[in-house]
C-alpha cells in the first residue's frame, strides 16, 4: 500500500513537473515569437526612420544645387552668376559677372522646409552683415608653379 501511495505521489509530482515545463515552454514561445516580431516592426520603423531622414537630406541636397533654376530664387540673381560653394554657404552670386563687370557679391544660403541656419552659418552672416569681408591675392613663385622635366622622365 504505502509502495502505491509513493508511486501515485511520485506521478502527481512528475505530472506537475511536466506540466510546468510545457507551460514555461510554451510561454518562453509566445515570449520569443514577440520579441521576434517586436524587434522586427522596431527594426522597420527605425529603417523606415532611417530611410525617410536620408531621403530628406538627399531631396535637400538636390534641392540646393538646382535653387537657381526654380522659380524661389530672386529674380535679381541669375543663375548663370551663381557659384555652388555647398559649405559653409550654398552659393556665392557675382552679380554682374556676364557683363564681366562685378558689382556686388551675394552670398546664398538654401533651406528647405523648417530647417535653420547652422551655427556656421549665423556667423557668416554676421561677418558679412557687419562688412568683415576681405579680398586677398595670393601670388605664387614662378619655380612652384612650373613643373620642369628632366629630358627623358615619363610623365
Amino acid at each position: 500500500m504505502e509502495k502505491i501511495l509513493h508511486t501515485q505521489n511520485l506521478l502527481h509530482f512528475l505530472g506537475a513537473f511536466f506540466l510546468f515545463i510545457i507551460v514555461a515552454g510554451v510561454i518562453f514561445l509566445i515570449g520569443l515569437y514577440k520579441g521576434i516580431v517586436f524587434g522586427r516592426n522596431q527594426e522597420a520603423n527605425n529603417n523606415s526612420s532611417s530611410k525617410k531622414k536620408s531621403r530628406s537630406i538627399l531631396g535637400g541636397l538636390f534641392s540646393e544645387q538646382v535653387a537657381p533654376f526654380l522659380d524661389i530664387f530672386p529674380v535679381d540673381l541669375k543663375a548663370s552668376e551663381a557659384r555652388f560653394i555647398g559649405k559653409p554657404v550654398d552659393f556665392i552670386v557675382f552679380k554682374g559677372l556676364d557683363e564681366q563687370n562685378i558689382t556686388e557679391v551675394v552670398f546664398v544660403e538654401v533651406k528647405s522646409g523648417k530647417s535653420q541656419l547652422t551655427t556656421n552659418e549665423r556667423s557668416l552672416e554676421k561677418a558679412i552683415k557687419e562688412k568683415h569681408v576681405d579680398f586677398k591675392i595670393i601670388r605664387i613663385d614662378k619655380k612652384i608653379s612650373t613643373l620642369e622635366l628632366e629630358e627623358n622622365q615619363i610623365v
